[in-house]
């Protein structure tokens, strides 16, 4: 833990979402329990900007959703 590997994985796996989905050009929407402090911040160690919170369907639990480039 916190030793960086899944920012790696993230920045590496990014590239590869472009020309998977029409939009994924510019950016892929990625989201993450609310409570997840660890995830967030690999998100937005790869430019992941917050968009919106918002509650899951099912459970009502908070869910953040990033917008993050894929460049």
């Amino acid at each position: 833990r916190g030793r960086g590997h899944a920012t790696a994985m993230l920045r590496a796996a990014l590239p590869g979402t472009r020309g998977l989905v029409a939009d994924a050009e510019e950016g892929v929407l990625i989201d993450c329990n609310i409570s997840n402090a660890a995830s967030r911040r690999v998100i937005e160690k790869n430019g992941g900007l917050l968009r919106d919170t918002y509650p899951l369907p099912k459970s009502g639990r908070l869910t953040h959703r990033f917008d993050v480039p894929t460049t």
